[in-house]
């Protein structure tokens, strides 16, 4: 069973008293909550009713503007449009921009799972209240996102993405001191593999200038040292290059001023396919983009016998001209040199020379 609640377009002024109490205790307890906030007034109206101090964020009243997004790298699996990580990025740049962004800053605890392309405000973060993960979305007009007219999946993907992430604020709060998870359970072979560390108190707290090692092993006997890289408050991230195919188990220990403050165990996989060769659906955006790129076009399948009567005939015939310089023919030079030759001789027999 999944329980999130979400907030579209509503502040603690437009619910009762007794439904605000029991969202604060629902979210406190390890309830997941997204927060849609609308055109207006935004994530800076949030800041009223039980849980107006937790989900309350600085910025400008005012100043609003429209920003494509893109992942951040704490994003992870989370914000994936598609398996292929090349698929997903170039999704993401083609993607529908968020209409009415503000301009926030994410608190000491907030991690940025969305940027703006043109380094503008965030436009999705996370937070804990309590034991409850919760989402913040920066704009309005998200719902553009499932519409591409060069993507015939967009609108499946979409619903994917939003799935995953109604999903992820509905896993069981992180418990121990340090979690340890790989951005993929399941990497194609030769694709990089990243691990995710989260490191908080006993009061759920992140903590952030910890030192995380660890190591990754295989039953084969290959071992990999790892060194995790610190991002925001509480967040660490390791990345794996080259690793052959097989089950990785991963142990991480965590130090702040000399003294232990975590332990983690994981695993993941990785396959001995290719992304290649894991893939066979069609995939329009990309024939899309090869062909703008190549001065084509393209039509569904329902149209192709429309479209291709209106291709004009001259430009299906392409002429091939080839050019030969005359006096780099090695024919055209014996041709010469036996005609030469054949004067000396005559000029010769004749006297003449």
């Amino acid at each position: 069973m999944i329980a999130v609640v979400v907030l579209d377009g509503l502040a603690a002024a437009d619910v009762s008293p007794a439904f605000d109490a029991a969202l604060a205790d629902f979210v406190r307890s390890g309830g997941g909550l997204l927060v849609l906030p609308g055109a207006t007034p935004g994530l800076l109206g949030l800041d009223r009713g039980a849980l107006g101090g937790a989900l309350r964020v600085d910025g400008v009243e005012a100043a609003v503007s429209e920003e494509r997004p893109k992942p951040a790298a704490a994003a992870g699996e989370l914000l994936a449009w598609d398996d292929d990580p090349a698929r997903s990025a170039r999704a993401w740049s083609a993607i529908a921009p968020l209409t009415h962004v503000q301009r926030i800053q994410p608190g000491a605890g907030d991690r940025v799972l969305l940027e703006s392309q043109e380094d503008g405000p965030p436009l999705l973060l996370s937070r804990r209240i309590g034991r409850g993960p919760v989402l913040l979305l920066n704009g309005a007009g998200f719902w553009r996102w499932s519409l591409s007219a060069n993507d015939d999946q967009a609108g499946e993907r979409a619903k994917k993405l939003w799935r995953r992430m109604v999903r992820w604020l509905s896993e069981p709060v992180q418990g121990e001191p340090l979690r340890v998870q790989p951005e993929r359970w399941l990497s194609a072979g030769g694709e990089r593999v990243r691990l995710l560390a989260s490191l908080q108190t006993d009061a759920f707290a992140p903590v952030a200038g910890a030192v995380l090692t660890g190591s990754a092993t295989d039953g084969a006997g290959h071992s990999r040292d790892l060194a995790f890289t610190p991002g925001e408050a509480g967040a660490y991230t390791a990345a794996l290059d080259g690793l052959p195919a097989g089950q990785w188990q991963v142990n991480v220990r965590a130090e702040k001023s000399g003294r232990e403050v975590g332990r983690a165990r994981s695993e993941f996989a990785v396959d001995r396919w290719s992304l290649e060769a894991l893939r066979a659906e069609p995939d329009s955006a990309t024939l899309a983009a090869v062909a703008n790129a190549s001065g084509g076009s393209t039509t569904l399948a329902a149209d192709a016998r429309r479209w291709a009567g209106a291709i004009e005939t001259r430009s299906l015939t392409r002429r091939r001209t080839t050019s030969t310089r005359l006096w780099e023919s090695p024919w055209l030079f014996a041709a010469i040199v036996t005609l030469l030759s054949a004067e000396w001789i005559a000029r010769r027999r004749r006297g003449l020379a």
